[in-house]
């Protein structure tokens, strides 16, 4: 991803935090962690998609306003 986010690099960490829970006699805070890290990724996530979904209609509607923008500003240099 282009974000900077590196999804190999979270899994490895989750996995980590995975084994930190199963050494930990009281592992409430690393369960919080990885909950909240979960959360913030799959936020960042949906984020991401609809980043690429605005840049899909962006580009929609850029190609069908273009050529009559230009096809306009044609006829009127025309006329001047």
């Amino acid at each position: 991803m282009a974000t900077g986010i590196d999804r190999k690099q979270h899994k490895m960490l989750m996995e980590c935090i995975d084994r930190l829970l199963e050494s930990e006699t009281d592992p409430q805070e690393w369960l919080k962690r990885k909950e909240e890290l979960k959360e913030a990724f799959g936020e960042l996530l949906r984020a991401i998609q609809q980043v690429e979904q605005s840049i899909v209609n962006y580009k929609s509607l850029y190609a069908s306003i273009r050529p009559l923008a230009s096809k306009a500003h044609r006829r009127r240099a025309k006329k001047l």
